[in-house]
């Protein structure tokens, strides 16, 4: 088996009801306060709009260590089979299903579910 590196982002739409003289002054305070912890600034609602795959491509675990190792600097000390161990595998049935006849399907954001409902598929 091979391994892929896929790169993602994930946003959200948030929203911060802000009360100002000036619509550029509530802009500001809201790029000076969402990065800092502080307790009197409010979020009025955060939904989450989903993840976009930036790239894929295959990698060996030579690379896996060292983007790890840049990625999680103050974790570099860490076991190579413990860094090894967040790589996730897919397990494949011995034969092959075909979509027709399985009794799940996808629910677009990649999570199994019972075909025609949005009930999580527990088998």
């Amino acid at each position: 088996m091979k391994k892929y590196l896929v790169e993602v982002i994930s946003q959200h739409l948030v929203r911060y009801v802000v009360e100002a003289r000036e619509e550029s002054d509530a802009q500001d305070e809201v790029v000076m306060n969402m990065d800092q912890y502080n307790e009197d600034w409010k979020e009025f609602s955060q939904r989450h709009l989903g993840d976009t795959i930036l790239s894929t491509r295959e990698v060996d675990e030579e690379e896996i260590i060292g983007i790890f190792d840049r990625d999680n600097d103050y974790l570099a000390t860490f076991p190579r089979e413990n860094k090894l161990s967040l790589i996730n595998v897919i397990e494949y049935p011995d034969k092959e299903i075909v979509p027709g006849e399985r009794d799940w399907d996808y629910d677009g954001l990649g999570n199994k579910v019972y075909k025609g409902t949005m009930r999580a598929y527990d088998k």
